[in-house]
Parts: structure tokens; sequence; C-alpha cells
């Protein structure tokens, strides 16, 4: 199939820079294109190709959206694991990508586990948080173009001296690579929308038994600035060039699942109602 321009020529012209973008182009120009531009013609939504591991980590942060609005005391009021099971049916069968019903039973299992972890755990979440008004904020990267940096932040500690300290909640069993911008961006979105100093930032590690919270030193931000604006212009060049018809991320690359979904070999099953996204099952 050739790739369409659609979906960025009808947009209203503005390119949105996240993590997860980031990480698909470098992966695979393709993939990106197919994940974060192409809209279903039939509805103008996006797609997403439905999978257990994805299903899990969603299903753990909606659990813990919105604890940070709480008290600290009251944050626990309700178990972690009850609101996982008020949640989990929006992820249920092959809308969760699952193949089978104890395959589902394992990753709920984790998700469980994970809970577990951090309730038992609670240290950070014990203490006041800083709340975005925004769920999703975002600044841009330009002053003269419509390039625009958004991103979701977990948790944003409040420290005694009125500091912040960010911290990204991880479900998946392997450590972030130490070139990750997911960190860098939330403190470019944090300083802001806060206007406060950022003095720490880590990463949750949830589905370490002991809950592992790893901090993470960064660089200056000017450093990172410099070095998103570079990733942005290129995929903004790619886009324009028309150089996203190219998979480089081999067999295995979420395009291949994608390029079924959008060619009729995926079962639609459902419309993800928050993100606007059309999900397709592939067994």
């Amino acid at each position: 199939m050739n790739v369409t321009y659609e979906s960025v020529k009808n947009s209203d012209g503005t390119l949105w820079i996240s993590h997860s973008g980031l990480v698909d182009f470098k992966i695979c120009p393709r993939a990106y294109y197919l994940k974060h531009l192409y809209r279903n013609p039939a509805t103008g939504n996006k797609i997403r190709v439905t999978n257990p591991f994805l299903s899990l980590g969603t299903a753990v942060h909606y659990v813990l959206e919105g604890l940070a609005n709480l008290e600290p005391q009251d944050r626990f009021f309700i178990p972690l694991v009850d609101r996982l099971e008020k949640v989990w049916p929006t992820f249920r069968g092959k809308k969760g990508g699952f193949n089978t019903q104890p395959q589902e039973r394992f990753f709920k299992k984790r998700g469980v586990e994970m809970l577990y972890n951090l309730q038992n755990n609670p240290r950070l979440m014990l203490n006041s948080a800083y709340c975005m008004e925004n769920t999703l904020p975002k600044i841009k990267l330009f002053a003269d173009q419509e390039i625009v940096l958004v991103g979701s932040l977990d948790w944003i500690e409040k420290l005694s001296d009125g500091s912040a300290h960010i911290v990204d909640f991880k479900t998946s069993q392997s450590e972030e690579s130490g070139e990750s911008l997911q960190l860098p961006i939330y403190v470019l979105l944090a300083q802001y929308h806060l206007k406060v100093p950022i003095a720490k930032t880590s990463y949750w590690y949830l589905d370490k038994k002991i809950g592992i919270i790893k901090e993470i030193k960064l660089s200056s931000t000017n450093y990172y600035i410099n070095l998103l604006r570079e990733k942005a212009l290129q995929i903004k060049a790619s886009i324009e060039n028309g150089d996203l018809e190219t998979c480089t991320g081999g067999k295995k690359c979420d395009c291949v699942k994608y390029e079924k979904a959008i060619n009729g070999e995926a079962q639609y099953v459902g419309c993800d109602k928050v993100m606007n996204r059309d999900l397709f099952y592939l067994g």
C-alpha cells in the first residue's frame, strides 16, 4: 500500500512530538506514520493494534490517574486492586489483545501484583504532589513553527522546599535506556507549567518485587531542548519529503501489524473513546 498524507494535510498543521512518537520514528518511520499520523478513512480516528503488554500498562496507569488530586491519607481509601477491577473490562478479551482467557488472567495478575507492590511500599504516594491543570501539557518547540512537545506526567512529588520530584511509573520488566528522552520531556513540560525547580527525576519500576525507584541524573535543559528540536525537524522533513514508506524495523516491526489492520486483515474490536483510536485485533 502506498503512503497517503491526507491526515497531515487535513490537520491544523501542528506536528505533535511525544516520547512514544520519537521512539517509533527512530525504529521505523513507517510505523511512526501508521501509529501517529494515519487516520481510518471511515471514522477519521487514529488506529491501534491491541496487545497485552500495552493493555496492561494502560490499565495500571488508569488506576493511578487522579490519585495525585487526592489528599495523601485518602489515596488508598479505595484499594488499588479494586480500582483495577473497575477499569479492566475496558481491556477484556480481544480489546486488550488477549488470545485466550488464561493469557488475560496472567496479565491481569501481573497488574494486581504491581499495584500491591506500590500499595505496600507507598513512600512517595504518602507525600504531597503537584497537579497539572492540563492532563496532557504541551509547549511549542519553536516560536515560528507549529511543532508542539506533549506528554503525560505520572507523578510529581512536592518536596519540602517547594521543588519537584518527577516520577514515571514503569510496568515493563526491562529498564529504560539511558538515552531515553522521556524524563527530559517531562522536566521541560513541568518547568514551563509549574514554574518550580525540578530537583529529582526517577523511574518507579512497579513490576519489581520491592517496587524499585531509580533516580536518574539528567543533563542541562538546554541540551535536551536543542536535541528535541533537531529530532522534531527530522520528523517534519520526513513528512514533507514523503519519506515514511519504508520499514526499517524488520519482520517483527509494528508497521507490519498496522499494515494488516488497514488492509482488512485484522478484526475491528471497538473504539478507545478516550484517545479517539479505532482498535484492531490480530490473533
